[in-house]
């Protein structure tokens, strides 16, 4: 289909004149100002990703950070345009022009973030800027493909008459080309908009290319465009209700009898980390009873959202490496790609804003200082250092990061996957004990840690089961659970204290009650079909798991937008209890919005876009990163089952627990 023959570069005038209406010199004059004021504010704000991407392309693949090509702008005229350079360099020496195709072997990986950010389209506005492109109209084609389509299709040149686009009402309606069908049916689109075009079509697109960025459904864009898009046939797709709209958007690839609850316990984590921050910045509207009991209470139980996190990744990650053997560089690689990239974004912003509202930066003045701290969070490594760290609560990243890395090798040199049952729960039980004992006699700065090990028995209990627990269990194992956060409740709001005993052996007291809790917690929700089990397999619950992590790195900077619009708006004598309980619900809801939009934009469409990895014996693991919920177990007989349901090769003579980390 395409060719390198010459392309006729003018379009007949008379062509034109049917297919477009020629601006005037006015219109033409006022868009071409309005674009160029947009694109350099565009330009200017968008500067730090820009910068970060290049680092990061020059530090992962050979070759500059840009590239420039020759494309085909108004009337044909060729231009050079500018993007980051996202495919490996002189890629297309042997092959020619090609289009770019699903999980394409040019893209390395950064690469493949930043097309799956739309980052490497950035420096074309610096191309707006030149009046080579505006910021809506026609995608630029290249000459060799042009010249092809314009033989196959001779209405294609009609598109010239136009400057061409970084948007355009053809790229917010349909996929990328890939076939003559996609380019009809975009030409159509194009010629719709050439005939059509004037400023409120072209604030319009813009709107409808937002939506497209936060991956909303096609239907939302096209009523954003209104009766332009109903010139242009969409895609044969049959009316979705409003729940499938949001489980296009929530839900993750499902597994049958994976163990759900895991799920919507994620998302009970994710709001208690949220209820914590909101009583840490909020509380103070309560008054007096911001330090009564109740409120002490509410705080204890809230502040364990962080742990809850701990235990779940813990049960995940030993999972993973018990059931079968693990390759340990692909193993650190995939963490990495589920981690990095939705921080990579926040941590972005979070410097954007720095410099914005310098008042509420925490970035050192000292620029060396500054450079080592900034690294320090990059490699997640405040929460082990104890500095503090840009991104709220970001500090457990780095409690994961130490996980990742140290329990895959412990567990294989010490060849613990082959030993039986009781003797891993009993070899668990005494590094466990001897952890705590350091912390109360050394230093208990790190006791968290420890949380680890009741995910790790707790793994060890669900899979050794054989049956689901009976109703007297069931009740033993609620009322160890109650008693053990009661405790804890309790030893936290100073209503029990042991005034003779240094803090040390208080707080690993706390700790064991606190991992008793957790671990019947545990064992309750995923060992049984309980009440509590149910409870968590409720779709609002699920959803909010699933995008846990999208949550745990947004919910703090939409608590601290809202504590300071409190500040700006209302008066101080017009604050006051009322004030925290209307706020709830509200920064509940807008923190909800800001992680989903994260978790549409960055989350799903990059971390979880891995291909399935292979063991190290080359069978297909079913380790694509769809954060926790990966637990295949068989609910009525207790039997770990095999991963039929996994894409790629089925496991050979592979039982188990199928596990990935909560992020």
């Amino acid at each position: 289909m395409i060719q390198n023959s010459p392309l006729v570069m003018t379009p007949p005038p008379e062509k034109i004149a049917k297919t477009a209406n020629s601006p005037g010199p006015v219109h033409a004059a006022l868009k071409r100002g309005v674009h160029f004021v947009l694109a350099a504010v565009f330009l200017l704000i968008s500067s730090p990703v820009i910068l970060l991407a290049m680092i990061l392309v020059k530090l992962t693949s050979p070759g500059p950070a840009f590239y420039s090509q020759e494309r085909l702008g108004r009337n044909g005229a060729p231009f050079r345009i500018y993007k980051i350079r996202t495919m490996r360099h002189h890629c297309e020496q042997n092959s020619g022009a090609v289009w770019a195709t699903r999980n394409d072997p040019r893209v390395f990986l950064v690469g493949r973030i930043l097309r799956k950010l739309h980052i490497d389209e950035l420096p074309q506005l610096y191309n707006v800027l030149r009046g080579d492109m505006a910021l809506v109209g026609p995608r630029p084609e290249r000459p060799a493909i042009a010249a092809g389509l314009q033989e196959e299709i001779p209405a294609y040149r009609d598109r010239l008459s136009l400057r061409p686009g970084l948007t355009g009402l053809a790229q917010v309606q349909f996929p990328a080309d890939k076939d003559l069908g996609c380019v009809c049916r975009k030409l159509v689109a194009d010629l719709h908009y050439a005939r059509l075009v004037r400023p409120c079509l072209d604030f319009r697109i813009l709107i409808a290319t937002g939506l497209y960025l936060l991956h909303l459904p096609l239907s939302w864009r096209r009523r954003v465009l209104g009766s332009a898009a109903e010139a242009v046939p969409a895609p044969d797709k049959p009316k979705k209700s409003l729940r499938e709209r949001l489980a296009a958007i929530y839900e993750l690839p499902q597994k049958t009898e994976r163990i759900v609850a895991v799920q919507g316990l994620r998302g009970v984590a994710a709001s208690l980390v949220f209820m914590a921050h909101f009583l840490t910045l909020f509380g103070i509207y309560l008054g007096g009873a911001a330090d009564g009991f109740a409120a002490r209470v509410m705080d204890t139980i809230a502040r364990n959202g962080t742990d809850i996190f701990l235990l779940i990744s813990g049960f995940l990650i030993y999972g993973m490496c018990i059931r079968r053997p693990v390759h340990y560089g692909r193993f650190l690689r995939d963490r990495m790609w589920r981690i990095y990239p939705a921080f990579l974004f926040m941590f972005v912003l979070y410097l954007a804003l720095s410099v914005i509202i310098p008042s509420e930066s925490k970035i050192p003045r000292d620029p060396a200082t500054a450079a080592l701290w900034l690294l320090e969070n990059l490699a997640l490594l405040p929460g082990l250092t104890g500095s503090p760290s840009l991104i709220v609560v970001t500090w457990t990243l780095g409690y994961e990061l130490l996980l990742y890395v140290t329990l895959p090798l412990a567990v294989r040199f010490s060849g613990m996957r082959n030993w039986p049952t009781p003797w891993r729960i009993a070899a668990l039980v005494s590094v466990w004990a001897a952890y705590l004992a350091y912390c109360g006699l050394m230093s208990p700065t790190h006791v968290r840690l420890g949380v680890y090990f009741t995910g790790f028995l707790a793994y060890e209990a669900v899979s050794a089961r054989r049956h689901q627990l009976t109703t007297v269990r069931e009740g033993i194992v609620v009322f160890a659970a109650a008693a053990a956060a009661g405790l804890v409740v309790l030893l936290r709001a100073g209503s029990v204290s042991f005034p003779d005993l240094n803090p040390g052996p208080v707080v690993v007291i706390r700790a064991i009650a606190k991992a008793l809790g957790m671990f019947a917690v545990a064992w309750y929700c995923f060992g049984g079909n309980g009440v509590c089990g149910r409870i968590l397999s409720r779709t609002p619950l699920r959803w909010t798991g699933n995008m846990s992590y999208s949550f745990y790195l947004t919910h703090g900077l939409a608590l601290k937008a809202a504590a300071l619009a409190v500040v700006v708006l209302l008066p101080v004598e017009a604050r006051g209890p009322w004030l925290f309980w209307v706020a709830l619900p509200l920064c509940y809801l807008g923190a909800l919005a800001a992680s989903t939009a994260l978790f549409v934009m960055v989350e799903k469409p990059v971390s979880f876009s891995r291909k399935p990895a292979t063991t190290t014996s080359g069978d297909t693991v079913c380790e694509e990163p769809a954060a926790l919920g990966e637990t295949v177990i068989d609910l009525n007989t207790g039997r770990e089952i095999p991963e039929a349901s996994c894409s790629g090769t089925p496991l050979k003579q592979e039982t188990g627990v199928s596990v990935d980390s909560w992020k």
